[in-house]
Protein backbone atom coordinates (compact mmCIF):
# COMPACT_ATOMS: atom_id res chain seq x y z
CA UNK A 1 0.00 0.00 0.00
CA UNK A 2 0.94 3.80 -0.12
CA UNK A 3 1.05 6.11 2.26
CA UNK A 4 1.20 9.60 2.06
CA UNK A 5 3.44 10.82 4.25
CA UNK A 6 1.97 13.78 5.03
CA UNK A 7 -0.22 11.80 7.00
CA UNK A 8 0.35 9.64 10.03
CA UNK A 9 -0.92 5.99 9.74
CA UNK A 10 -2.01 4.16 12.66
CA UNK A 11 -1.75 6.98 15.14
CA UNK A 12 -4.89 9.17 14.42
CA UNK A 13 -6.65 10.44 17.51
CA UNK A 14 -9.84 8.55 17.61
CA UNK A 15 -11.37 10.40 20.55
CA UNK A 16 -12.65 14.29 19.29
CA UNK A 17 -14.27 15.10 22.72
CA UNK A 18 -16.88 17.26 23.53
CA UNK A 19 -16.47 20.30 25.69
CA UNK A 20 -17.51 17.97 28.79
CA UNK A 21 -15.02 15.35 28.02
CA UNK A 22 -17.33 12.69 27.82
CA UNK A 23 -17.81 10.44 25.15
CA UNK A 24 -19.73 7.35 24.12
CA UNK A 25 -19.87 4.26 21.89
CA UNK A 26 -19.49 5.90 17.74
CA UNK A 27 -22.33 3.25 16.35
CA UNK A 28 -24.99 3.73 19.63
CA UNK A 29 -24.01 7.64 19.60
CA UNK A 30 -26.06 7.36 16.08
CA UNK A 31 -29.20 6.31 17.77
CA UNK A 32 -28.96 8.69 20.62
CA UNK A 33 -28.55 11.45 18.49
CA UNK A 34 -31.58 10.62 16.44
CA UNK A 35 -33.65 10.01 19.64
CA UNK A 36 -32.81 13.91 20.46
CA UNK A 37 -33.12 15.85 16.87
CA UNK A 38 -35.70 14.05 15.40
CA UNK A 39 -38.08 16.23 13.31
CA UNK A 40 -35.25 18.72 13.08
CA UNK A 41 -34.45 19.62 9.28
CA UNK A 42 -30.46 19.21 9.32
CA UNK A 43 -28.34 20.36 6.02
CA UNK A 44 -25.39 17.65 4.75
CA UNK A 45 -22.51 19.35 6.69
CA UNK A 46 -24.28 19.68 10.03
CA UNK A 47 -22.44 17.60 12.38
CA UNK A 48 -23.54 14.61 14.16
CA UNK A 49 -24.00 15.67 17.51
CA UNK A 50 -26.38 15.27 20.44
CA UNK A 51 -28.48 17.79 22.12
CA UNK A 52 -29.02 16.43 25.79
CA UNK A 53 -27.84 18.18 28.42
CA UNK A 54 -24.58 17.33 29.64
CA UNK A 55 -25.93 17.60 33.31
CA UNK A 56 -28.99 14.98 32.04
CA UNK A 57 -26.63 12.51 30.92
CA UNK A 58 -25.76 9.59 32.85
CA UNK A 59 -22.77 8.32 34.65
CA UNK A 60 -22.66 5.28 32.40
CA UNK A 61 -21.95 7.29 29.23
CA UNK A 62 -19.07 8.65 30.90
CA UNK A 63 -17.60 4.96 30.94
CA UNK A 64 -19.30 3.46 28.10
CA UNK A 65 -17.14 2.54 24.87
CA UNK A 66 -15.11 5.84 22.96
CA UNK A 67 -15.39 7.79 21.08
CA UNK A 68 -18.06 10.05 20.35
CA UNK A 69 -18.03 12.76 18.13
CA UNK A 70 -20.05 15.91 19.74
CA UNK A 71 -21.05 18.48 17.05
CA UNK A 72 -21.52 21.26 20.28
CA UNK A 73 -17.75 22.00 19.41
CA UNK A 74 -16.80 20.17 16.32
CA UNK A 75 -18.23 20.00 12.72
CA UNK A 76 -18.49 17.23 10.39
CA UNK A 77 -16.08 19.11 8.15
CA UNK A 78 -13.58 18.98 10.32
CA UNK A 79 -13.95 22.96 11.57
CA UNK A 80 -14.79 24.17 14.87
CA UNK A 81 -17.79 26.15 15.19
CA UNK A 82 -15.61 28.63 16.48
CA UNK A 83 -13.80 29.12 13.49
CA UNK A 84 -10.61 27.59 14.26
CA UNK A 85 -9.60 24.38 12.35
CA UNK A 86 -9.15 21.12 13.85
CA UNK A 87 -5.70 20.41 13.55
CA UNK A 88 -5.54 16.71 14.15
CA UNK A 89 -7.79 16.49 11.01
CA UNK A 90 -6.89 17.58 7.47
CA UNK A 91 -6.82 20.53 7.41
CA UNK A 92 -8.28 20.74 3.29
CA UNK A 93 -11.71 21.52 3.17
CA UNK A 94 -13.95 18.34 1.83
CA UNK A 95 -14.51 20.36 -1.61
CA UNK A 96 -11.21 19.59 -2.87
CA UNK A 97 -12.36 16.12 -2.98
CA UNK A 98 -13.82 17.40 -6.40
CA UNK A 99 -10.42 18.33 -7.45
CA UNK A 100 -9.01 15.05 -6.50
CA UNK A 101 -11.31 12.67 -7.85
CA UNK A 102 -12.24 14.40 -10.97
CA UNK A 103 -16.14 15.04 -10.20
CA UNK A 104 -17.43 14.04 -6.86
CA UNK A 105 -19.39 10.40 -7.32
CA UNK A 106 -23.25 10.96 -7.71
CA UNK A 107 -24.57 7.40 -8.00
CA UNK A 108 -22.95 3.76 -8.08
CA UNK A 109 -24.69 3.07 -11.18
CA UNK A 110 -23.16 -0.68 -11.81
CA UNK A 111 -24.00 -3.15 -8.98
CA UNK A 112 -24.57 -3.53 -5.15
CA UNK A 113 -23.99 -6.69 -2.39
CA UNK A 114 -27.10 -6.61 -0.21
CA UNK A 115 -27.04 -9.33 2.74
CA UNK A 116 -28.04 -10.02 6.03
CA UNK A 117 -26.35 -8.56 9.74
CA UNK A 118 -27.33 -10.93 13.07
CA UNK A 119 -26.52 -10.12 16.83
CA UNK A 120 -27.82 -13.66 17.48
CA UNK A 121 -29.90 -12.31 20.18
CA UNK A 122 -31.33 -14.66 23.07
CA UNK A 123 -34.57 -13.81 22.07
CA UNK A 124 -37.93 -14.13 24.71
CA UNK A 125 -41.28 -14.90 22.42
CA UNK A 126 -43.60 -12.05 22.84
CA UNK A 127 -46.12 -14.11 22.20
CA UNK A 128 -45.57 -16.55 25.55
CA UNK A 129 -43.07 -14.69 27.01
CA UNK A 130 -40.89 -18.00 27.58
CA UNK A 131 -37.25 -17.69 26.20
CA UNK A 132 -36.40 -19.50 23.28
CA UNK A 133 -33.59 -22.03 23.85
CA UNK A 134 -30.45 -21.24 22.29
CA UNK A 135 -29.28 -24.02 21.23
CA UNK A 136 -32.71 -23.77 19.15
CA UNK A 137 -31.72 -20.15 18.28
CA UNK A 138 -28.22 -21.16 16.82
CA UNK A 139 -29.93 -23.92 14.49
CA UNK A 140 -32.49 -21.52 13.28
CA UNK A 141 -30.06 -18.94 12.22
CA UNK A 142 -27.90 -21.36 10.39
CA UNK A 143 -31.47 -22.14 8.57
CA UNK A 144 -31.68 -18.46 7.67
CA UNK A 145 -28.05 -17.94 6.40
CA UNK A 146 -28.78 -20.93 4.36
CA UNK A 147 -31.82 -19.46 2.99
CA UNK A 148 -29.65 -16.37 2.29
CA UNK A 149 -27.33 -17.95 0.16
CA UNK A 150 -30.28 -19.80 -1.82
CA UNK A 151 -32.35 -16.95 -2.33
CA UNK A 152 -29.19 -15.06 -4.01
CA UNK A 153 -28.08 -12.40 -1.19
CA UNK A 154 -24.53 -11.77 -1.38
CA UNK A 155 -23.51 -11.25 2.50
CA UNK A 156 -24.47 -13.17 6.10
CA UNK A 157 -22.50 -11.13 9.11
CA UNK A 158 -22.66 -12.55 12.37
CA UNK A 159 -22.27 -10.00 15.56
CA UNK A 160 -19.72 -10.11 18.59
CA UNK A 161 -20.97 -9.46 21.81
CA UNK A 162 -19.92 -10.44 25.79
CA UNK A 163 -23.56 -9.39 27.41
CA UNK A 164 -26.33 -12.03 28.56
CA UNK A 165 -28.48 -10.94 25.31
CA UNK A 166 -26.46 -12.37 22.81
CA UNK A 167 -25.00 -15.86 21.60
CA UNK A 168 -22.84 -14.40 18.93
CA UNK A 169 -19.67 -14.46 21.56
CA UNK A 170 -17.58 -16.79 19.19
CA UNK A 171 -18.75 -15.33 15.76
CA UNK A 172 -16.05 -17.44 13.42
CA UNK A 173 -17.44 -20.45 14.96
CA UNK A 174 -20.93 -19.68 14.08
CA UNK A 175 -19.44 -18.53 10.68
CA UNK A 176 -17.76 -21.84 10.32
CA UNK A 177 -20.65 -24.23 11.11
CA UNK A 178 -22.25 -21.57 7.70
CA UNK A 179 -19.38 -22.34 5.72
CA UNK A 180 -20.48 -26.24 5.19
CA UNK A 181 -23.92 -25.19 4.66
CA UNK A 182 -23.77 -22.72 2.00
CA UNK A 183 -21.91 -22.67 -1.23
CA UNK A 184 -21.73 -18.90 -2.46
CA UNK A 185 -22.53 -16.18 0.03
CA UNK A 186 -20.17 -13.77 1.58
CA UNK A 187 -19.34 -14.89 5.52
CA UNK A 188 -18.34 -11.56 7.51
CA UNK A 189 -17.86 -10.43 11.22
CA UNK A 190 -19.86 -7.37 11.87
CA UNK A 191 -18.02 -6.68 13.93
CA UNK A 192 -14.73 -8.36 15.12
CA UNK A 193 -14.10 -6.41 18.43
CA UNK A 194 -10.48 -6.14 17.29
CA UNK A 195 -9.38 -3.88 20.40
CA UNK A 196 -10.39 -6.60 22.40
CA UNK A 197 -8.77 -9.46 20.63
CA UNK A 198 -5.33 -10.99 19.40
CA UNK A 199 -5.15 -10.63 16.35
CA UNK A 200 -3.00 -13.64 15.77
CA UNK A 201 -5.73 -15.68 16.52
CA UNK A 202 -8.44 -13.34 14.80
CA UNK A 203 -6.34 -13.78 11.52
CA UNK A 204 -5.85 -17.59 12.14
CA UNK A 205 -9.35 -18.30 12.78
CA UNK A 206 -10.76 -16.19 9.81
CA UNK A 207 -7.90 -17.82 7.81
CA UNK A 208 -9.45 -20.90 8.73
CA UNK A 209 -12.69 -19.68 7.65
CA UNK A 210 -11.97 -18.55 3.91
CA UNK A 211 -10.38 -22.32 3.70
CA UNK A 212 -13.36 -23.73 4.52
CA UNK A 213 -15.61 -21.73 2.88
CA UNK A 214 -13.26 -21.98 -0.06
CA UNK A 215 -12.31 -18.12 -0.45
CA UNK A 216 -15.60 -16.30 1.54
CA UNK A 217 -14.38 -14.96 4.27
CA UNK A 218 -14.01 -11.42 5.25
CA UNK A 219 -13.53 -9.55 8.32
CA UNK A 220 -15.11 -6.52 9.70
CA UNK A 221 -12.39 -5.15 12.44
CA UNK A 222 -14.12 -2.56 14.79
CA UNK A 223 -14.31 -1.43 18.27
CA UNK A 224 -17.80 -2.66 18.95
CA UNK A 225 -20.82 -0.51 20.62
CA UNK A 226 -20.34 -2.11 24.49
CA UNK A 227 -17.22 -2.11 26.74
CA UNK A 228 -18.17 -5.69 28.35
CA UNK A 229 -14.91 -7.03 26.92
CA UNK A 230 -12.56 -5.09 28.06
CA UNK A 231 -12.87 -6.31 32.30
CA UNK A 232 -13.56 -9.63 30.82
CA UNK A 233 -10.59 -9.94 28.83
CA UNK A 234 -8.65 -7.99 31.98
CA UNK A 235 -8.09 -4.75 29.22
CA UNK A 236 -8.04 -1.09 30.54
CA UNK A 237 -10.93 1.19 28.86
CA UNK A 238 -7.96 4.33 29.21
CA UNK A 239 -5.95 1.77 26.35
CA UNK A 240 -9.22 2.65 24.20
CA UNK A 241 -7.86 3.97 21.32
CA UNK A 242 -4.10 2.98 21.09
CA UNK A 243 -5.46 -1.25 21.64
CA UNK A 244 -7.34 -0.70 18.46
CA UNK A 245 -4.92 1.24 16.31
CA UNK A 246 -1.82 -0.89 17.14
CA UNK A 247 -4.12 -4.30 16.80
CA UNK A 248 -5.10 -3.11 13.43
CA UNK A 249 -1.89 -2.00 13.06
CA UNK A 250 -0.55 -5.69 13.71
CA UNK A 251 -3.73 -7.75 12.02
CA UNK A 252 -2.63 -5.85 8.39
CA UNK A 253 1.11 -6.82 8.73
CA UNK A 254 0.34 -10.48 9.61
CA UNK A 255 -2.23 -10.45 6.55
CA UNK A 256 1.04 -9.13 3.97
CA UNK A 257 3.57 -11.20 5.81
CA UNK A 258 3.68 -15.02 6.41
CA UNK A 259 6.62 -14.15 8.92
CA UNK A 260 6.09 -11.13 10.94
CA UNK A 261 8.67 -8.92 12.46
CA UNK A 262 6.60 -6.51 14.79
CA UNK A 263 6.68 -5.00 18.38
CA UNK A 264 4.33 -2.48 20.50
CA UNK A 265 2.67 -1.93 23.68
CA UNK A 266 -0.47 -3.86 24.60
CA UNK A 267 1.44 -7.65 23.02
CA UNK A 268 4.32 -9.63 23.28
CA UNK A 269 6.86 -8.91 20.21
CA UNK A 270 6.89 -11.11 17.45
CA UNK A 271 10.39 -12.22 15.69
CA UNK A 272 10.08 -13.59 12.83
CA UNK A 273 7.14 -16.36 13.71
CA UNK A 274 5.07 -17.83 10.85
CA UNK A 275 1.87 -16.87 11.23
CA UNK A 276 -0.62 -20.25 9.91
CA UNK A 277 -3.10 -21.20 8.15
CA UNK A 278 -3.05 -18.93 5.06
CA UNK A 279 -6.07 -17.95 3.71
CA UNK A 280 -7.31 -18.82 0.33
CA UNK A 281 -8.06 -15.03 -0.50
CA UNK A 282 -4.50 -13.19 -0.76
CA UNK A 283 -5.45 -10.53 0.67
CA UNK A 284 -8.19 -11.78 3.22
CA UNK A 285 -10.63 -8.93 2.94
CA UNK A 286 -10.98 -6.44 5.77
CA UNK A 287 -13.28 -3.80 6.05
CA UNK A 288 -12.76 -1.21 8.80
CA UNK A 289 -16.71 -0.25 10.97
CA UNK A 290 -16.94 2.82 12.19
CA UNK A 291 -20.12 4.65 13.85
CA UNK A 292 -19.99 8.38 13.71
CA UNK A 293 -16.17 9.61 14.18
CA UNK A 294 -14.05 11.65 11.82
CA UNK A 295 -10.56 10.05 12.72
CA UNK A 296 -12.17 6.52 11.78
CA UNK A 297 -13.28 7.71 8.32
CA UNK A 298 -9.97 9.32 7.87
CA UNK A 299 -7.92 6.26 9.71
CA UNK A 300 -9.75 3.81 7.07
CA UNK A 301 -9.18 6.22 3.89
CA UNK A 302 -5.36 6.18 4.57
CA UNK A 303 -5.21 2.68 5.23
CA UNK A 304 -7.17 2.35 2.08
CA UNK A 305 -9.72 -0.37 3.76
CA UNK A 306 -13.27 -0.66 2.44
CA UNK A 307 -15.52 1.14 5.08
CA UNK A 308 -18.45 -0.55 6.88
CA UNK A 309 -20.47 2.62 8.48
CA UNK A 310 -22.99 1.59 11.21
CA UNK A 311 -26.54 4.10 10.52
CA UNK A 312 -28.93 2.99 13.00
CA UNK A 313 -30.62 6.47 13.33
CA UNK A 314 -31.16 9.83 12.26
CA UNK A 315 -30.70 10.63 8.19
CA UNK A 316 -28.15 9.09 6.00
CA UNK A 317 -27.29 11.99 4.08
CA UNK A 318 -25.95 13.58 7.48
CA UNK A 319 -22.77 10.65 6.99
CA UNK A 320 -22.20 12.14 3.46
CA UNK A 321 -19.18 14.77 4.39
CA UNK A 322 -18.04 12.10 6.57
CA UNK A 323 -17.52 9.58 3.82
CA UNK A 324 -16.48 12.19 1.48
CA UNK A 325 -13.78 12.50 3.70
CA UNK A 326 -12.87 9.11 3.83
CA UNK A 327 -12.45 8.82 0.44
CA UNK A 328 -10.39 12.21 0.52
CA UNK A 329 -8.05 10.63 2.56
CA UNK A 330 -7.80 7.67 0.62
CA UNK A 331 -7.18 9.10 -2.81
CA UNK A 332 -4.18 11.58 -0.92
CA UNK A 333 -2.98 8.32 -0.02
CA UNK A 334 -2.41 6.86 -3.15
CA UNK A 335 -5.38 4.53 -3.35
CA UNK A 336 -7.40 3.61 -6.21
CA UNK A 337 -11.26 4.93 -6.37
CA UNK A 338 -12.28 1.12 -6.90
CA UNK A 339 -10.42 0.23 -4.13
CA UNK A 340 -12.50 3.01 -1.09
CA UNK A 341 -15.76 0.92 -1.08
CA UNK A 342 -18.12 1.68 1.09
CA UNK A 343 -20.41 -0.62 3.13
CA UNK A 344 -23.82 0.49 5.26
CA UNK A 345 -24.95 -1.43 8.36
CA UNK A 346 -28.71 -0.39 8.87
CA UNK A 347 -31.65 -1.87 10.60
CA UNK A 348 -34.52 -2.98 7.93
CA UNK A 349 -37.20 -5.43 7.79
CA UNK A 350 -39.48 -6.28 4.93
CA UNK A 351 -43.11 -7.97 4.62
CA UNK A 352 -45.59 -7.77 2.19
CA UNK A 353 -47.02 -4.60 2.96
CA UNK A 354 -45.61 -1.57 4.60
CA UNK A 355 -48.32 -1.72 7.47
CA UNK A 356 -47.43 -5.00 8.60
CA UNK A 357 -43.75 -4.54 8.14
CA UNK A 358 -43.97 -1.39 10.61
CA UNK A 359 -46.01 -3.30 13.09
CA UNK A 360 -44.08 -6.25 12.87
CA UNK A 361 -40.83 -4.50 13.79
CA UNK A 362 -41.53 -1.80 16.10
CA UNK A 363 -42.13 -3.81 19.36
CA UNK A 364 -38.95 -5.55 19.92
CA UNK A 365 -37.16 -2.79 18.14
CA UNK A 366 -38.52 0.04 20.92
CA UNK A 367 -38.11 -2.97 23.64
CA UNK A 368 -34.52 -3.75 22.62
CA UNK A 369 -33.38 -0.02 22.18
CA UNK A 370 -35.27 0.88 25.56
CA UNK A 371 -33.09 -1.45 27.18
CA UNK A 372 -29.92 0.39 26.18
CA UNK A 373 -31.58 3.99 26.65
CA UNK A 374 -32.14 2.52 30.48
CA UNK A 375 -28.39 1.87 31.03
CA UNK A 376 -27.32 4.95 29.68
CA UNK A 377 -29.87 7.72 30.51
CA UNK A 378 -31.77 8.07 27.17
CA UNK A 379 -35.30 8.33 26.99
CA UNK A 380 -37.98 5.39 25.71
CA UNK A 381 -38.72 4.73 22.47
CA UNK A 382 -41.64 5.85 21.30
CA UNK A 383 -43.96 5.11 18.24
CA UNK A 384 -43.66 8.64 16.52
CA UNK A 385 -40.09 8.33 16.79
CA UNK A 386 -40.41 5.16 15.12
CA UNK A 387 -42.79 6.37 12.36
CA UNK A 388 -40.96 8.94 12.16
CA UNK A 389 -37.46 6.96 10.93
CA UNK A 390 -39.81 4.85 8.56
CA UNK A 391 -39.70 8.18 6.52
CA UNK A 392 -38.18 9.09 3.48
CA UNK A 393 -35.04 10.10 4.54
CA UNK A 394 -35.24 7.73 7.98
CA UNK A 395 -32.52 6.05 8.48
CA UNK A 396 -34.75 2.85 8.95
CA UNK A 397 -35.31 -0.03 5.93
CA UNK A 398 -38.71 -1.16 6.59
CA UNK A 399 -41.53 -1.69 4.09
CA UNK A 400 -42.60 -3.50 1.68
CA UNK A 401 -40.32 -4.77 -0.98
CA UNK A 402 -41.22 -1.58 -3.23
CA UNK A 403 -40.26 1.04 -0.83
CA UNK A 404 -37.36 -0.35 0.73
CA UNK A 405 -36.12 -0.56 -2.83
CA UNK A 406 -36.43 3.21 -3.24
CA UNK A 407 -35.17 3.81 0.04
CA UNK A 408 -31.70 1.98 -0.67
CA UNK A 409 -31.77 3.35 -3.89
CA UNK A 410 -31.87 6.94 -1.89
CA UNK A 411 -29.58 5.98 0.51
CA UNK A 412 -27.44 5.01 -2.31
CA UNK A 413 -27.61 7.95 -4.02
CA UNK A 414 -27.30 10.50 -0.82
CA UNK A 415 -23.98 9.04 0.34
CA UNK A 416 -22.48 8.85 -3.16
CA UNK A 417 -22.49 5.61 -4.26
CA UNK A 418 -22.04 2.68 -2.28
CA UNK A 419 -21.27 -0.97 -2.45
CA UNK A 420 -22.68 -2.82 -0.21
CA UNK A 421 -25.48 -2.45 2.48
CA UNK A 422 -26.69 -5.42 4.69
CA UNK A 423 -29.91 -5.15 7.03
CA UNK A 424 -29.62 -6.18 10.87
CA UNK A 425 -33.43 -7.37 11.80
CA UNK A 426 -32.38 -9.35 14.91
CA UNK A 427 -32.69 -6.17 16.93
CA UNK A 428 -36.35 -6.53 16.72
CA UNK A 429 -36.77 -10.01 18.16
CA UNK A 430 -38.61 -11.50 15.06
CA UNK A 431 -40.27 -14.71 15.36
CA UNK A 432 -38.63 -17.13 13.27
CA UNK A 433 -41.00 -17.41 10.36
CA UNK A 434 -41.55 -14.03 9.93
CA UNK A 435 -37.59 -13.06 9.46
CA UNK A 436 -37.56 -16.21 6.98
CA UNK A 437 -39.62 -14.66 5.13
CA UNK A 438 -37.74 -11.40 5.39
CA UNK A 439 -34.82 -13.18 3.81
CA UNK A 440 -36.94 -14.62 1.04
CA UNK A 441 -38.41 -11.19 0.13
CA UNK A 442 -35.20 -9.41 -0.23
CA UNK A 443 -33.08 -11.86 -1.63
CA UNK A 444 -36.53 -12.47 -4.82
CA UNK A 445 -37.91 -9.10 -4.96
CA UNK A 446 -35.89 -5.79 -3.45
CA UNK A 447 -32.07 -7.14 -4.35
CA UNK A 448 -33.48 -7.63 -7.97
CA UNK A 449 -35.00 -4.37 -8.11
CA UNK A 450 -31.89 -2.56 -6.53
CA UNK A 451 -29.76 -4.09 -8.83
CA UNK A 452 -31.90 -3.67 -12.01
CA UNK A 453 -32.05 -0.16 -11.23
CA UNK A 454 -28.32 0.41 -11.27
CA UNK A 455 -27.49 -1.75 -14.02
CA UNK A 456 -29.88 0.05 -16.01
CA UNK A 457 -29.11 3.73 -14.90
CA UNK A 458 -32.56 3.99 -13.78
CA UNK A 459 -32.28 4.81 -10.34
CA UNK A 460 -32.29 8.73 -10.53
CA UNK A 461 -35.38 8.10 -13.07
CA UNK A 462 -36.75 6.25 -10.24
CA UNK A 463 -36.21 8.26 -7.03
CA UNK A 464 -37.31 11.03 -9.40
CA UNK A 465 -40.88 9.40 -10.03
CA UNK A 466 -41.33 8.56 -6.78
CA UNK A 467 -40.32 12.05 -5.21
CA UNK A 468 -42.98 13.88 -7.10
CA UNK A 469 -45.64 10.86 -6.48
CA UNK A 470 -45.25 11.38 -2.85
CA UNK A 471 -45.36 15.50 -3.03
Amino acid sequence: MAFSTSFPVLHLPERLASSSGRSMSPIISSWYFWSNSLGRSCSPDQSLRSTRPDDARSNHRQHSARPHFDGSEWSASGYRRDGAVDRRISERPLRLWWALAGARPSLNTSTMEIGVDSFVAATVDRLTGSAVDPAKNLSELLEAIKLADEVGLDVFGIGEHHRREFLDSAPTVILAAAAVQTRRIRLTSAVTVLSAADPVRVFQEFATLDLLSKGRAEIVAGRGSFIEAFPLFGLELDDYDSLFAEKLELLLKIRENTHVHWSGKHRASLTGQGIYPRPVQNPLPVWLGVGGTPSSFVRAGILGLPLMVAIIGGEPRRFRPLIDRYREAGLRAGHSPDQLRVGIHSLGYVAENAATAADDFFPGYAQSFSNIGRERGWPPVTRAHFDALLGPTGALLVGDPERVAEKILYVNEALGGISRLTFQMSVAALPHPKLMRAIELLGTRVAPLVRTALASGTAEELLSTNSHRAA
